[in-house]
């Protein structure tokens, strides 16, 4: 009799294989995917570091300034949300809510990190150098507040 088809004990050894394939390689799997989210989430800082600085100078001297609201300053310091960032065109997000407002995500968490505030610091010195020419050096400083939401020191660590 010519059968067609596997037997009891090739099923199984090809079960035992695709078991052991999958252990090995499902450890190397999940840590490329958690280290492109960490890649992700840096890159987000950066944008939200760079898109909070030209926010403070669209503040200071641009269209922005004219607006009621878009502006609160406290002792020389801007107050906003991500979403104020988002909204007005400083922040690129390609996500929505189910009201078609933008909202921008944690790519680690996956959680709407919208209303997270930020504090921007503007901070002017003149620095001397050895020919005597005086240089004026603008700093930015952002402040993160809120559970859940990007740190000052991840701010900080922008470069």
């Amino acid at each position: 009799m010519n059968r067609k088809g596997f037997t009891l004990i090739e099923l199984l050894a090809i079960i035992v294989l695709v078991a052991l394939i999958t252990v090995l390689v499902a450890p190397s799997v999940i840590e490329s995917v958690d280290a492109s989210k960490k890649v992700s989430y840096d890159a987000l800082i950066k944008n939200i570091a760079t898109a909070s600085e030209l926010y403070y100078q669209e503040c200071e001297y641009g269209d922005l300034a004219e607006i009621s609201n878009a502006c609160i300053f406290n002792d020389g310091k801007l107050t906003l949300t991500l979403y104020a960032l988002a909204d007005n065109g400083f922040l690129n997000v390609a996500d929505t809510d189910k009201n078609g407002n933008k909202i921008v995500l944690n790519p680690i968490t996956n959680e709407n990190i919208s209303g997270c505030q930020i504090i921007i610091e503007k901070k002017i010195s003149n620095e001397l150098d050895e020919n005597g020419v005086t240089s004026t050096k603008v700093m930015y400083t952002i402040y993160g507040t809120g559970d859940g939401c990007p740190t000052t020191d991840e701010y900080a660590g922008v470069e």
